[in-house]
């Protein structure tokens, strides 16, 4: 059995471990502490937080994707209106 002070650095260790891979970008990673009170409660709001960031982040990714094939559409389009301004047609198109 643990004694208090050996039982405290097991859990601030865990609790250091969580914190950094969340703090490195890991937002799946869990703080794992069952010990009944504060530390526990923190740990709990600092998942909660964790899987907001990961919810974030996921949509944030979501909305580059979208606006990059929204961007490569309008570039595709005024490239083609460029060409046709300096006379360039494709092959058996006319104007």
């Amino acid at each position: 059995m643990y004694s208090w002070p050996g039982a405290w650095s097991a859990r601030s260790r865990r609790w250091r471990a969580g914190a950094e891979r969340i703090g490195g970008g890991d937002f799946a990673q869990r703080i794992s502490i069952k010990t009944g009170d504060e530390l526990e409660g923190l740990a709990n709001q600092f998942n909660d937080m964790g899987a907001r960031l990961q919810e974030s982040y996921a949509d944030l990714e979501n909305k580059v994707e979208q606006r990059t094939a929204e961007l490569s559409c309008i570039a595709a389009a005024a490239d083609r209106d460029r060409r046709r301004a300096q006379g360039h047609q494709p092959f058996g198109m006319s104007i």
